[in-house]
């Protein structure tokens, strides 16, 4: 036979002894109360005594004892069956647990799990200002960071080296193998040289020519002097030299005042189809894959890719040593700085708070009825009984004053009838 399924746990609420005792006294009490006015009216009546008084005391604990009795029926009542007996309407938060918590589900999602609520709460509240502030304090950066790095040492103890080095070369080399990197390089080419920048490169490699014809004038001096014959003057190989800066000098000059230079047209040229050839044809491909497989299977790479983790591991923990020991690390300084720059930022912090009220919207549009159902079928399963005596135990002392109140007016509505009743007659 298939086991039931456990009910889920009733809430928890403190002090659940001292509520136990302070209900039973109270019980008592107006028991008590009760009782001593039984035994006052049967004491009257059956003692046959006579008297003007002796009539407003019977009235009144006549009409006591029935308030009381009256009120202790209807308090008994709402949770179990008076005296034991089925009467109908009675146990009322048993029988009714069911609808109770269909209607506790709807009220709350009609009345609180609204988008509208829901937003005019978050406009007020202001969460992006707060969080900045909050940030912005030390003490809460501080906390954090400590909250990140408790984190990153759970999962860094929980984690095997050996199953993230797996991880690694499966999910990054793999996919590094299993990807052409000529057209990659080729793409990337194409961005980073369109339009203008086209004209940039040519510029600044111009310029770097310049600077290292300049910067290397000895070197290149000699080699003219040994490429030229013994016999030609030194004048001679210094106008060479000369001449080789001076044309850079005015190539860079044309370049940058010119858009429709030749050279510039042969450079766009020459780059466009180096980029074609790297994107479309099958041989450039090909040896950019062989120079892949190669790079891939150095000893140096794959030691890499053991190491890697490795790495990051020691510097992790060795970070979390360090900012334990000076107390102030990247990660709360980093913390604290976003709260800074959200501070003087009022757009940034607006836009903040409108992307978490679109959340908000969308997550109650969406999901509000799940939460009124999860409390509906929460409250289903509770133990019809357990619940009765939670409730109880929670409200039941209060709820004896109306028995002594009832007593009470009861007694005193006796004397009223009484009193009226005389002088009728």
């Amino acid at each position: 036979m298939a086991m039931s399924k456990p009910s889920p746990d009733l809430p928890k609420w403190a002090d659940e002894s001292k509520k136990s005792a302070d209900l039973t006294r109270m019980k008592r009490t107006a028991t008590a109360l009760l009782l001593g006015m039984t035994v006052l009216y049967f004491s009257l009546e059956l003692s046959n005594q006579g008297g003007f008084w002796i009539g407003f005391v019977k009235a009144g604990a006549e009409a006591a004892m029935v308030g009381a009795i009256a009120d202790w029926f209807a308090v008994t009542a709402l949770f179990r069956h008076p005296l034991g007996i089925r009467i109908p309407h009675t146990a009322i938060i048993p029988n009714k647990k069911n609808s109770f918590g269909n209607r506790l589900g709807g009220f709350i999602q009609q009345n609180f799990l609204t988008s509208e609520v829901v937003s005019q709460k978050l406009a007020s509240v202001q969460i992006a200002r707060r969080t900045a502030e909050w940030l912005a304090h030390p003490d809460n950066s501080r906390t954090v960071a400590d909250l990140a790095r408790a984190g990153f040492k759970g999962i860094l103890e929980v984690v095997r080296d050996e199953d993230v080095q797996s991880m690694i070369e499966r999910g990054v080399l793999a996919r590094v193998r299993n990807t052409q990197v000529a057209p990659i390089i080729g793409k990337l080419l194409d961005v980073a040289v369109s339009g203008p920048k086209q004209r940039e490169l040519l510029i600044g490699l111009v310029k770097l020519l310049r600077y290292l014809v300049e910067e290397n004038r000895g070197a290149i001096q000699r080699k003219i002097i040994d490429e030229t014959p013994w016999w030609l003057p030194w004048s001679i190989d210094e106008k060479v030299y000369s001449r080789i800066l001076g044309g850079l000098e005015k190539l860079d000059l044309e370049l940058v005042d010119s858009d429709g230079h030749p050279l510039q047209e042969r450079f766009d040229t020459t780059v466009q189809e180096f980029i074609d050839r790297l994107k479309f044809e099958p041989a450039i491909i090909a040896k950019g894959e062989e120079l892949k497989t190669e790079l891939l299977n150095h000893p140096a790479l794959q030691e890499f890719s053991r190491t890697l983790w490795l790495e990051i591991k020691a510097s992790i923990l060795r970070e979390r040593t360090n900012t334990l020991v000076a107390g102030d690390g990247p990660i709360e300084r980093g913390m604290a700085q976003i709260g800074q720059i959200l501070l003087k930022d009022e757009e940034m912090m607006a836009k903040i708070d409108g992307w978490i009220k679109e959340i908000a919207q969308y997550l109650m549009q969406s999901y509000g009825h799940e939460i009124g159902r999860l409390i509906s079928d929460t409250v289903r399963q509770w133990d019809p009984d357990a619940t009765s005596r939670k409730i109880e135990l929670q409200v039941g002392r209060d709820l004896q004053f109306i028995r002594i109140n009832g007593t009470i007016v009861g007694g005193l509505a006796g004397l009223l009838i009484h009193t009226i009743s005389l002088l009728v007659h």
